[in-house]
Order: structure tokens, then C-alpha cells, then sequence
């Protein structure tokens, strides 16, 4: 599994160019749709955003470190 993972994206210019970004308020705004995208869910099926249209989605992002 940590061969899968994008270790990289923790690096300290990423985490600058993050800050930055937030901090021009670059992304989505609250009341604002997110733009589509697919994940795998807990079961390693691939699933969408659009499937939820209408309904509150909670996205919790966390490590296996």
C-alpha cells in the first residue's frame, strides 16, 4: 500500500504552493460545486461524486502513517 501513496505531495514546496493557494482563495468556495472526480471506495469499487448529487457529502482525508 505505500508504494501506492503520493508521498511526494508532502514535501515542503507543496505544502507553500498549498498555503498560497488558500490564501488567494483559489479552489472551490462554500456553496460552490466541486468539480467531479472518482476514488476508490472501501471496498476498492470506483466511485463518483456525481453519484450524490443532492445529498451531503462528508470527505475525510487520512494517512496510513
Amino acid at each position: 500500500m505505500a508504494d501506492d501513496y503520493n508521498f511526494a505531495h508532502f514535501r515542503t514546496s507543496n505544502f507553500i504552493v498549498d498555503a498560497g493557494r488558500t490564501l488567494r482563495g483559489v479552489g472551490v468556495r462554500p456553496g460552490q460545486v466541486a468539480p467531479d472526480f472518482t476514488l476508490p471506495d472501501v471496498d476498492g469499487r470506483p466511485w463518483r461524486l456525481r453519484e450524490a448529487l443532492d445529498r451531503p457529502v462528508l470527505l475525510h482525508f487520512g494517512s496510513f502513517t
